[in-house]
């Protein structure tokens, strides 16, 4: 989808949680409304379905990340989908949490439709290290993007200790008015006042701060000893106002919390905290529920929407309606607002719709009079049946345009009902496979002829093809990635399910090799917002990059180290040994697998002509090494 730019044109310059024009300065007399008090707010408990899917920030799948909901837990599965049914939680709120070795604790709050499977997407992001600095010292970390965090020195540990030593400080932030801000984001726009009542919420920017020892143990701040946070004032809200309430994300509720004030300072907020967590600039909204149904011939599902609050052109709600086509969320009461809906053939926006003004809790329909032409409705039904004969219960179907593997949609099934509205582009071919959650069985690949109005797909027998997992051992390896469709991995033109890693690294280290010497046909990567971003970084190119690396560089000590293992094997590039890293810990578990090193290890990743890209597979850093230095290789392959 397009990045969500609006421009803010904001009249208001002094704002406070009482949505008045008078700076309420933080008091120790303010009315104190305790947490369950404030339960109030969401209403009955009600069960309803749950289906979501986690990734990181470049949509790779995330298997093996802890789901919670209320007191449920679930595990993403080889796909990075999670499903909780019959789950208990309030009515008008449900808090999501999303944990994972080597990431900070992500989370989705959300209203909740009673009726059908609420679909959930949350993005983790990588517990970066961005800066290590010493206890006792003043200091200070940043980004390229002029986020910054000024220390004074003085560090506890989660038990409240003093912590004398060094600190690693993971850094991210996010900018207003960006779809990604949506997904990485904690939580919702919702908040807690500092006098207690309730409000929505209109960003202007995200930090999140964590603090970790060098043995991984997680560190705060001293309370008495706070720090100063910098925020960018972002180009897409040129009237930022000069003093705007403070907010930190309470990882336990599920919810923002007031404390403080930040102050516009040039191009910048600033703020002193006392306490780390995620903390959040914005100004408080009264807000009502409002849930809808999106319509044309029939409800439209999973299709991506924005809600663009008309007073400021600020989005302040992002989404997909869920498989029957609906919503919920928290929009500015008494006010005109634009829903703005996307199509996934060309990413465009395709219906536009004024909606509002609303002074109470609504339920609404939104009906988009004609789709474009590329896009054409139908109803997918299909009989599932399980090895054993019996209806599938619990699972879920992907189905995927065959030419542009980023278009697919996951659709539940509970109770055994696969009886579907489906949007498809006109031209496009599509596959679908079911997965079966309970047996981990999937289907076989289904071609899928589709047609306007109804497509019934008849019997799928969801049997025999048992599900390969991160950590099974397949061609000579051990799975550490899948794809979320068959891709060509290694660019011989043949559709690969996913990569295997060596069983064990090259038996020593060695150079990467060409120091001083820029290979034209391996692309330079440089670093962009604490992370290498770019051609030859991705998932996929691997293969390209030890090729390449061999056709300029014939002599290289790396390339030929993971060639070693046959013709199929190559260097990873830096997303691929990401990955690898990520998942150490379960392909360590696997018997015949030998322990990876504490060491740095090579990626097919190019830096510049005297450096290329490494990860040290001890504390996660990443960086990158003089091409002359030695470090481990571990191969990998497709299959």
């Amino acid at each position: 989808m397009k990045k969500l730019i609006h421009l803010f044109m904001l009249s208001i310059a002094i704002i406070s949680c009482q949505k008045d024009d008078v700076i309420r300065v933080p008091s120790e007399t303010a009315t104190v409304v305790d947490d369950t008090t404030f339960l109030e707010n969401f209403g009955a408990i009600i069960t309803t379905n749950f289906i979501g899917k986690v990734v990181d920030v470049n949509g790779i799948k995330l298997i093996n990340v802890l789901v919670t909901i209320g007191n449920q837990t679930t595990m993403t599965d080889h796909n990075g989908v999670f499903i909780l049914n019959n789950t208990s939680v309030y009515e008008k709120f449900a808090f999501i949490k999303a944990t994972k070795n080597g990431y900070i604790q992500g989370s989705r709050s959300l209203i909740p439709t009673a009726n059908g499977t609420n679909d959930v997407q949350i993005t983790l992001l990588e517990k970066n290290i961005v800066g290590t600095i010493n206890s006792g010292e003043a200091s200070e970390v940043f980004l390229p993007n002029g986020s910054k965090v000024s220390f004074q020195g003085d560090f506890i540990n989660s038990s409240g200790a003093t912590y004398n030593g060094q600190v690693e400080v993971s850094l991210h932030y996010l900018e207003p008015n960006q779809q990604e801000t949506f997904t990485q984001m904690p939580g919702m726009l919702f908040g807690k006042c500092e006098n207690g009542s309730a409000s929505g919420m209109e960003t202007y920017g995200m930090l999140a701060v964590n603090l970790y020892s060098s043995a991984g143990e997680e560190l705060n701040i001293l309370e008495t000893s706070p720090a100063t946070m910098t925020f960018p004032v972002s180009t897409t809200t040129p009237n930022a106002p000069e003093n705007i309430p403070l907010w930190y994300f309470d990882e336990v509720t599920g919810y923002w919390k007031e404390q403080g004030l930040a102050t516009k300072v040039g191009n910048e907020y600033i703020a002193e905290v006392s306490h780390f967590t995620w903390w959040n600039v914005d100004i408080p909204l009264d807000t009502v529920n409002v849930c809808f149904t999106l319509q044309a011939s029939n409800n439209l599902p999973n299709f991506y929407f924005e809600i663009i609050r008309n007073q400021t052109q600020q989005t302040i709600f992002t989404g997909y309606t869920n498989d029957n086509g609906e919503a919920c969320g928290l929009f500015p009461a008494n006010e005109e607002m634009t829903i703005n809906i996307y199509g996934d053939c060309t990413n465009d926006v395709i219906y536009t719709q004024a909606i509002g003004s609303y002074a109470s809790d609504v339920t609404v329909t939104f009906i988009i009079p004609s789709l474009p032409s590329e896009l054409i409705e139908t109803n997918l039904s299909v009989n599932l049946a399980t090895c054993s004969g019996s209806s599938l219960i619990n699972g879920y179907a992907i189905v995927s345009d065959v030419n542009n593997t980023s278009i697919s949609e996951i659709i539940s099934i509970v109770n055994g009902v696969f009886n579907n509205p489906f949007v498809y582009c006109n031209g496009e071919s599509y596959t679908m496979v079911v997965h079966d959650s309970d047996s981990q069985q999937n289907s076989d690949v289904i071609n899928l002829s589709l047609a306007p109005l109804n497509t019934v797909i008849g019997d799928v027998l969801v049997c025999g093809n048992e599900t390969v997992l991160i950590g099974s051992l397949v061609a000579g390896g051990v799975v550490f990635y899948i794809a979320p469709v068959p891709t060509d991995l290694d660019g011989d033109g043949l559709l690969d399910e996913g990569l295997v890693v060596a069983l064990s690294d090259f038996a020593s280290q060695v150079e990467w090799g060409c120091y001083q010497t820029d290979l034209p046909n391996v692309p330079n990567v440089e670093l962009n917002n604490g992370n290498p971003i770019g051609l030859g970084t991705a998932i996929g190119y691997g293969a390209y990059n030890t090729t390449a690396m061999l056709n300029d560089c014939p002599n290289s000590p790396a390339a030929l180290a993971a060639g070693s293992l046959g013709a199929m094997w190559f260097l990873p590039s830096f997303y691929e040994l990401n990955e690898i890293y990520l998942n150490r810990a379960t392909l360590e578990t696997v018997t015949g697998v030998n322990v990876f090193s504490s060491a740095n290890y090579w990626s097919s990743t190019e830096f510049i002509d005297l450096a290329s890209w490494y990860k040290n597979f001890d504390n996660g850093n990443k960086g990158t090494n003089s091409k002359s230095l030695t470090n481990s290789v571990r191969a990998i392959r497709a299959f």
